[in-house]
């Protein structure tokens, strides 16, 4: 809801604001987080650089989670969050 020009054209596209508007952020990360449990396709890759590491899908969550998140001004990293 604070964002401006470009980001909120490319939120608006990319959420479908335009056929339902933004409300509730509390209830988006709630959805978010539901969804996130519910997703039976969510697994570990390999990855050249880290080992095992998350799928695309999965940290396409972590990122829309970070994004609300960060609208509210929660502190999401790992030794707050994602660790816990």
């Amino acid at each position: 809801m604070k964002a401006y020009g470009r980001v909120y054209y490319l939120l608006s596209k990319y959420l479908h604001w335009d056929t339902e508007p933004p409300g509730d952020i509390y209830r988006a990360i709630t959805s978010t987080l539901k969804a996130l449990l519910k997703d039976k396709s969510l697994t570990f890759q390999k990855s050249r650089w880290y080992g095992d590491d998350l799928c695309p899908a999965a940290w396409d969550y972590v990122f829309s989670l970070d994004l609300l998140c960060a609208q509210l001004g929660w502190i999401w990293t790992v030794s707050h969050v994602i660790r816990y």
